[in-house]
């Protein structure tokens, strides 16, 4: 009897074995189906500049599941891109924010069984894009001297062939700085325009921060020592042209002078002549009280030809003079 209940205990303790067994087993064909959904998923990216370059090789891109907080980050190739799949531990069904060295970019990434791989190009800011830009124009001539206060320049837009024209006008110091608060824009190509500028200039600015550029100038003013020398000159030459002028006044009067005595000696010698002719006819003794006195007439030609002498003396020395 105690055989029989025995074996009976046997039995029912293998038919729950068995049945637990066969509750535990996993169908091949679920497995399968699992393995295909993880495989399959991937997102690849490619991120480049606003200039068009690609980031540098070994930037970090996350993918921060928006869940959980969760992250994956790989690094980009040479090329700017990276791929991430099932190993890296993306999934479907799942939103991810991008994010390029620290850079939160302003796309949610979503995954579903219909479009398990993707892929999409990024425009990323260059580092310092997110400062303020602004650029200053210092312009002088090629003697030093500032370009004039008050002068305009002109950034004319060349980007898809805009006619925007920013304007303004240089200081007392020839400089002007324009800002993003005047239209000035990053990623933008302009041609800088100074009067007096031989060459075209163009710049564009893809970063912030502070920009500058001196423009040398072509011109044909004078630097100060210049313009001091070229006074001096000038006086020079105008006392010079003074001194000839007045020269050649004296001359002038030296030769009037000359004149004036030839005209007087001569005609000192013509009444000495007339007198020394009336002479001759002596007068009667009633007339000798009326006569002049003896010697008269010897004063009279020495006084003429004391005037002669003077006269061949000044203008000997006019000839020295020449």
């Amino acid at each position: 009897m105690k055989s029989k209940l025995l074996l009976a205990s046997l039995m029912v303790s293998g038919a729950i074995l068995v049945g637990t067994n066969q509750n535990s087993i996993v169908k091949a064909a679920d497995l399968s189906s699992t393995t295909e959904v993880n495989s399959g998923v991937s997102f690849t990216g490619i991120f480049r500049y606003t200039n068009g370059l690609p980031i540098e090789s070994g930037s970090y891109v996350q993918l921060k599941n928006q869940a959980n907080n969760e992250t994956i980050s790989k690094t980009v190739n040479a090329s700017g891109a990276v791929t991430f799949n099932a190993t890296d531990g993306l999934k479907t069904g799942t939103s991810y924010e991008v994010i390029v060295n620290n850079q939160k970019l302003n796309y949610t990434l979503q995954l579903s069984s219909g479009n398990s791989n993707t892929s999409k190009t990024f425009t990323v800011n260059l580092p310092g894009a997110e400062l303020p830009l602004t650029y200053t124009v210092n312009a002088r001539y090629t003697n030093g001297l500032p370009l004039s206060e008050g002068t305009e320049v002109k950034l004319r837009n060349l980007t898809d062939g805009s006619t925007e024209v920013l304007i303004k006008k240089v200081n007392s110091q020839g400089s002007v700085t324009f800002t993003e608060a005047d239209g000035l824009k990053k990623g933008v190509n302009y041609s800088v325009e100074v009067p007096g500028l031989a060459t075209g200039y163009s710049i564009r600015y893809d970063l912030g921060g502070n920009k500058s550029k001196d423009f040398i100038l072509e011109t044909t003013e004078l630097k100060p020592s210049e313009q001091n020398s070229a006074s001096s000159s000038s006086s020079n030459l105008l006392s010079s042209s003074t001194n000839s002028t007045s020269l050649s006044n004296s001359n002038k009067a030296n030769s009037t002078s000359s004149e004036d005595l030839k005209k007087q000696a001569l005609n000192v010698a013509a009444t000495a002549s007339h007198k020394a002719t009336s002479a001759t006819n002596l007068p009667t003794k009633k007339q000798v009280k009326n006569l002049p006195q003896t010697g008269t007439k010897s004063a009279l030609l020495l006084t003429a030809l004391g005037l002669l002498s003077l006269l061949a003396s000044k203008l000997l020395f006019k000839r020295r003079i020449n």
